[in-house]
């Protein structure tokens, strides 16, 4: 009655989508979009609204006016993640204007766990550049500052807003040694996929 996918720009993906169409069965992608295709919603994880929620984290736990706010982006970062950035920024700025925030992103190489380690280590050693807040985008991010932290003693003296539900990751929450987690609801994603569906099958439209 109906498929859902995750979309890609792949001409096979693409044409099955639209037999698919021909045949009367909607398709909703998921995660990521086949543009030009006939699928009938997309749905995304929201990026925007991710650092919008990274953006009214800081303003909670900022402890001085001019909080250095961090957040860590992989190397080959696409639009998405670029978008986990801006949500912050406009949140910082529609609901955090009391506080003068000094934000930046720094870029880590995803191929290798020393060369990321030795990132974090020039990050955190900069004296005039540590942040007082590490925001992380992803859960291997925020296990390696995570541990930086907790073996070079930089526990509690920077906060962390990381990404992911791991055991490990929690338990630092409970100990007090990352601030907060963030994490994507996978339920209430699947359960969108499915709505579009329904909907479409019984109005033949969709909800944007």
């Amino acid at each position: 009655d109906g498929i859902i996918l995750e979309g890609s720009d792949d001409d096979e993906i693409r044409k099955t989508i639209n037999q698919a169409s021909d045949l009367g069965i909607p398709a909703v992608t998921i995660l990521s979009d086949c543009a030009g295709s006939r699928r009938k919603s997309y749905i995304e994880l929201g990026d925007y609204n991710l650092g919008s929620e990274y953006g009214q984290l800081v303003i909670q736990i900022a402890k001085s006016k001019t909080p250095q706010i961090v957040l860590l982006m992989d190397e080959d970062a696409k639009e998405n993640e670029s978008q986990i950035a801006t949500g912050i920024r406009e949140t910082m700025k529609k609901e955090g204007n009391h506080l003068q925030v000094q934000f930046r992103t720094e870029r880590l190489e995803t191929d290798a766990d020393d060369t990321l380690w030795e990132r974090i280590k020039e990050i955190m050693n900069n004296e005039e550049k540590r942040p007082d807040i590490l925001i992380c985008a992803n859960e291997k991010d925020t296990e390696t500052v995570y541990q930086y932290l907790v073996d070079y003693d930089f526990a509690g003296e920077v906060k962390i807003i990381g990404y992911g539900v791991s055991d490990t990751l929690i338990e630092a929450v409970r100990d007090g040694e990352i601030t907060a987690l963030v994490d994507v609801d996978i339920q209430q994603t699947g359960k969108l996929c499915v709505d579009a569906l329904n909907y479409y099958i019984e109005n033949k439209s969709v909800n944007e």
